[in-house]
Protein backbone atom coordinates (compact mmCIF):
# COMPACT_ATOMS: atom_id res chain seq x y z
CA UNK A 1 0.00 0.00 0.00
CA UNK A 2 3.02 2.13 0.74
CA UNK A 3 4.30 2.02 -2.33
CA UNK A 4 1.57 2.44 -4.55
CA UNK A 5 1.24 5.95 -2.27
CA UNK A 6 5.16 6.40 -3.26
CA UNK A 7 4.46 5.72 -7.10
CA UNK A 8 1.47 7.71 -7.43
CA UNK A 9 3.06 10.59 -5.58
CA UNK A 10 5.65 10.43 -7.63
CA UNK A 11 4.67 10.09 -10.61
CA UNK A 12 2.13 13.43 -10.13
CA UNK A 13 5.60 15.04 -9.26
CA UNK A 14 6.80 14.10 -12.15
CA UNK A 15 4.26 15.18 -14.58
CA UNK A 16 4.10 18.48 -12.92
CA UNK A 17 7.99 19.04 -13.38
CA UNK A 18 7.15 17.72 -16.94
CA UNK A 19 4.38 20.46 -17.52
CA UNK A 20 6.61 23.30 -16.12
CA UNK A 21 9.19 22.95 -18.39
CA UNK A 22 7.10 22.73 -21.26
CA UNK A 23 5.27 25.52 -20.02
CA UNK A 24 8.42 27.48 -19.75
CA UNK A 25 10.05 26.28 -22.60
CA UNK A 26 7.39 27.34 -25.03
CA UNK A 27 7.52 31.36 -23.17
CA UNK A 28 3.58 31.40 -22.06
CA UNK A 29 3.77 32.99 -19.32
CA UNK A 30 0.79 33.90 -16.46
CA UNK A 31 1.90 37.17 -16.04
CA UNK A 32 1.47 38.52 -19.70
CA UNK A 33 1.90 41.98 -20.55
CA UNK A 34 -0.97 44.00 -22.69
CA UNK A 35 -0.12 44.82 -26.31
CA UNK A 36 1.97 47.30 -26.68
CA UNK A 37 2.65 49.65 -29.51
CA UNK A 38 6.00 51.84 -30.35
CA UNK A 39 7.80 54.00 -32.45
CA UNK A 40 11.01 53.88 -33.33
CA UNK A 41 12.24 57.48 -32.00
CA UNK A 42 15.62 57.50 -34.35
CA UNK A 43 12.83 56.84 -37.63
CA UNK A 44 9.57 57.45 -36.65
CA UNK A 45 7.70 60.81 -37.69
CA UNK A 46 6.66 62.99 -35.52
CA UNK A 47 2.50 63.04 -34.71
CA UNK A 48 3.19 66.84 -35.26
CA UNK A 49 5.94 66.84 -37.94
CA UNK A 50 3.16 66.00 -41.13
CA UNK A 51 5.88 67.10 -43.28
CA UNK A 52 7.83 64.23 -43.29
CA UNK A 53 8.66 62.22 -45.98
CA UNK A 54 7.98 58.61 -44.44
CA UNK A 55 5.91 56.56 -46.23
CA UNK A 56 5.16 53.08 -44.86
CA UNK A 57 5.56 50.59 -47.98
CA UNK A 58 5.43 47.37 -46.25
CA UNK A 59 4.37 45.38 -43.23
CA UNK A 60 5.60 42.77 -41.21
CA UNK A 61 3.27 39.99 -39.52
CA UNK A 62 6.13 38.35 -37.34
CA UNK A 63 5.71 35.26 -35.14
CA UNK A 64 7.93 34.50 -32.14
CA UNK A 65 8.32 31.66 -30.43
CA UNK A 66 11.05 29.55 -28.53
CA UNK A 67 13.40 26.60 -29.41
CA UNK A 68 11.29 24.01 -27.70
CA UNK A 69 7.53 24.64 -28.96
CA UNK A 70 4.35 23.17 -27.24
CA UNK A 71 1.13 22.29 -28.70
CA UNK A 72 -0.21 25.86 -28.30
CA UNK A 73 2.62 27.37 -29.66
CA UNK A 74 2.30 25.92 -32.69
CA UNK A 75 -1.74 26.17 -32.85
CA UNK A 76 -1.39 29.80 -32.72
CA UNK A 77 1.11 30.37 -35.91
CA UNK A 78 -1.15 28.05 -37.44
CA UNK A 79 -4.10 30.34 -37.23
CA UNK A 80 -1.78 33.23 -37.45
CA UNK A 81 -1.15 31.68 -40.87
CA UNK A 82 -4.34 30.66 -41.78
CA UNK A 83 -5.28 34.09 -41.29
CA UNK A 84 -2.71 35.61 -43.58
CA UNK A 85 -3.89 32.69 -46.42
CA UNK A 86 -7.34 32.90 -46.41
CA UNK A 87 -7.30 36.85 -46.18
CA UNK A 88 -4.43 38.82 -46.94
CA UNK A 89 -3.22 36.31 -50.60
CA UNK A 90 -2.91 39.26 -52.78
CA UNK A 91 -0.81 41.43 -50.31
CA UNK A 92 1.63 38.40 -49.57
CA UNK A 93 2.34 37.88 -53.00
CA UNK A 94 2.44 41.33 -54.38
CA UNK A 95 5.09 42.06 -51.18
CA UNK A 96 3.06 44.48 -49.33
CA UNK A 97 2.96 41.61 -46.27
CA UNK A 98 5.69 39.37 -45.26
CA UNK A 99 5.18 36.80 -42.81
CA UNK A 100 8.19 35.44 -40.55
CA UNK A 101 8.29 32.89 -37.80
CA UNK A 102 11.00 33.24 -35.70
CA UNK A 103 12.95 31.18 -33.55
CA UNK A 104 14.08 34.35 -30.22
CA UNK A 105 16.64 31.96 -29.06
CA UNK A 106 18.51 32.22 -32.29
CA UNK A 107 21.21 34.53 -31.92
CA UNK A 108 20.91 36.49 -35.19
CA UNK A 109 17.13 36.76 -33.89
CA UNK A 110 18.01 38.35 -30.48
CA UNK A 111 18.38 41.46 -31.68
CA UNK A 112 14.03 41.16 -32.24
CA UNK A 113 13.31 40.47 -28.71
CA UNK A 114 14.97 43.63 -27.40
CA UNK A 115 13.56 45.64 -29.91
CA UNK A 116 10.07 44.74 -29.62
CA UNK A 117 10.46 43.91 -25.94
CA UNK A 118 9.35 40.48 -25.78
CA UNK A 119 9.86 37.95 -22.56
CA UNK A 120 7.68 35.15 -24.68
CA UNK A 121 6.45 34.15 -27.35
CA UNK A 122 4.20 36.31 -29.16
CA UNK A 123 2.80 37.86 -32.85
CA UNK A 124 4.80 41.83 -34.03
CA UNK A 125 2.89 43.77 -36.17
CA UNK A 126 5.55 46.59 -38.08
CA UNK A 127 4.80 49.13 -40.25
CA UNK A 128 8.05 49.31 -42.81
CA UNK A 129 9.30 52.03 -44.82
CA UNK A 130 12.33 51.18 -47.03
CA UNK A 131 13.20 48.07 -44.86
CA UNK A 132 12.88 49.91 -41.48
CA UNK A 133 10.55 49.07 -38.84
CA UNK A 134 8.96 52.83 -38.06
CA UNK A 135 5.99 51.12 -36.22
CA UNK A 136 5.09 48.00 -34.56
CA UNK A 137 2.22 46.86 -31.91
CA UNK A 138 3.27 43.73 -29.79
CA UNK A 139 -0.02 41.36 -30.28
CA UNK A 140 0.36 39.08 -26.76
CA UNK A 141 -3.37 38.58 -27.05
CA UNK A 142 -2.56 35.49 -29.17
CA UNK A 143 -1.93 33.87 -26.04
CA UNK A 144 -5.22 34.73 -24.12
CA UNK A 145 -7.43 34.22 -27.53
CA UNK A 146 -5.70 30.80 -28.07
CA UNK A 147 -8.51 28.58 -26.85
CA UNK A 148 -10.96 30.27 -28.93
CA UNK A 149 -9.54 29.76 -32.48
CA UNK A 150 -12.50 31.84 -34.06
CA UNK A 151 -11.60 34.69 -31.40
CA UNK A 152 -7.72 34.44 -32.19
CA UNK A 153 -8.21 34.94 -35.88
CA UNK A 154 -9.96 37.89 -35.80
CA UNK A 155 -7.94 39.56 -33.37
CA UNK A 156 -5.09 38.42 -35.76
CA UNK A 157 -7.03 39.28 -39.07
CA UNK A 158 -8.01 42.96 -37.34
CA UNK A 159 -4.49 43.71 -36.03
CA UNK A 160 -2.83 42.88 -39.55
CA UNK A 161 -5.84 45.23 -41.41
CA UNK A 162 -5.16 48.08 -38.85
CA UNK A 163 -1.68 48.34 -40.08
CA UNK A 164 -2.50 47.55 -44.01
CA UNK A 165 -4.23 50.48 -43.67
CA UNK A 166 -1.37 52.53 -43.21
CA UNK A 167 0.41 51.70 -46.95
CA UNK A 168 1.49 54.52 -48.83
CA UNK A 169 0.28 57.22 -45.79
Amino acid sequence: MLFKIKSRLLFTSAILMISSFFIAACGNSKNLKADTENERASDAPKDSDKSSNVIIDKIGVYYFHGTHRCATCKGIQKNIEDVIEQNFMKESFDGSLDFKSLNMDLKENKHYVKEFNLSFGSMVVASLSNGKIIRWKNCSKVWELNQSPEKLKEYVKTEITNVLKNIGQ
